[in-house]
């Protein structure tokens, strides 16, 4: 698969090292998923924020912890290929990995270079790249980069619920999103470094994700935790939770959706808690298989119009 992480070597830019290699932290994860509250975090913990960040909003006022220019470049590749961050089911991201354009590559390389201070490793986080990671992979790759990544998971109700108040999208749109990336970045990350990590579970108990995320990654935080505690308290306390789901709420959308969602969500719980866990993949290949049928065969783009029309 595409998603293999280089081999160690030296470099003149972000000197902070993992394994005698240069790192970049990849956070990962659907829109709306508690992201931009987890590169926070980390930020707090010494890796590089971006140095031209998207403004914060009403309904993410703690920022969102994403470079502005790599945003941009990572919109210009979903473009190339005719699709958005909200129409992006028409298009194979393993052939993304393989087949996109060696100047490419080298462009988003010079875009993450210029993005970030030399001095500290960078906190790479953009929804788009749960998509986009088989590329991404092969940007560390001549970078020589390890970047070991944080999935965030967060319950696919709370998600597709605040993707339908804020950007108006159908519930079976939000919801088909949702799976579509959760199932993207697991697919893409298998061969590297990660951790995949909740976002109830960052809320309930930081310095415990912390400590798995190290553990299972290797990462080594630049910054002590005790001296970031209360630093990462405040920021946290501020993280706005408008969207709640009770463990077992039923799974939004269209039938063939939702029982697709609510096969890949059990799944992906029991893999955060087993990594490496070959039935939950095994499952995961299935829910893949079937979700990329309904796809190609117009099946979900009839039920998205569907729905749209009633509403």
């Amino acid at each position: 698969m595409s998603g293999q992480i280089a081999p160690a070597g030296a470099g003149r830019h972000h000197g902070v090292m993992m394994n005698g290699s240069r790192m970049a932290l990849v956070v990962l994860g659907m829109h709306r998923s508690g992201t931009s509250a987890l590169a926070g975090t980390f930020a707090r913990l010494g890796f590089g924020a971006p140095r031209l960040a998207l403004d914060a909003s009403e309904d993410n006022p703690g920022g969102f912890y994403e470079s502005a220019p790599v945003v941009k470049a990572n919109y210009d590749v979903l473009q190339t290929l005719g699709a958005f961050w909200n129409d992006c089911f028409n298009f194979d991201p393993e052939r993304v990995g393989a087949h996109m354009p060696e100047a490419i590559v080298a462009k988003l390389a010079g875009v993450l270079e210029a993005a970030f201070d030399p001095d500290r490793p960078p906190v790479l986080k953009d929804p788009r790249m749960c998509v986009l990671f088989p590329l991404w992979a092969r940007v560390f790759a001549r970078l020589e980069m390890t970047a070991p990544v944080l999935l965030m998971l967060r319950h696919p109700a709370e998600v597709t619920d605040s993707l339908v108040r804020r950007n108006g999208l159908p519930a079976t749109g939000a919801a088909a999103l949702t799976l579509h990336h959760m199932l993207e970045a697991e697919r893409a990350t298998r061969n590297a470094p990660r951790a995949l990590l909740s976002y109830d579970e960052l809320l309930d108990d930081w310095q415990g994700l912390v400590r798995r995320a190290v553990r299972e990654t290797g990462l080594n935080p630049p910054r002590d935790v005790a001296a970031a505690k209360a630093e990462i308290e405040a920021f946290l306390d501020q993280t706005a939770r408008h969207h709640n789901a009770w463990p077992g709420a039923p799974m939004p959308g269209a039938a063939p959706v939702a029982r697709l969602l609510e096969q890949a969500w059990k799944a992906l719980v029991f893999l955060a808690r087993v990594p490496g866990d070959g039935m939950s993949m095994a499952v995961l290949d299935h829910v893949h298989g079937q979700f990329r049928a309904i796809r190609k065969n117009g099946a979900l783009r009839a039920l998205i119009i569907d729905e749209a029309g009633e509403s």
